[in-house]
């Protein structure tokens, strides 16, 4: 529980990431393997943002207020 898994594999064109929170109540993080590293440690970080600010748990916010709290690192 509360675990973060990190999956780098082919994703579709232009996604670079996600996150999804699995039955178990683990975090699965989802990078595309055609980034760049340094585009990689970048969407990783992102997507830990969602996390920390438990956007998975939280249906009241905007996926745009979301995104804009991911991206203060």
């Amino acid at each position: 529980m509360d675990t973060i898994i990190t999956h780098l594999g082919k994703l579709p064109g232009h996604v670079k990431g996600f996150v999804i929170e699995d039955p178990a109540g683990d975090y699965n993080v989802y990078i595309n393997k055609d980034l760049l590293q340094e585009e990689q440690v970048g969407v990783y970080l992102h997507e830990l943002q969602h996390i920390k600010h438990r956007h998975l748990k939280d249906a009241t916010k905007s996926v745009k207020l979301c995104e804009e709290e991911a991206e203060d690192i």
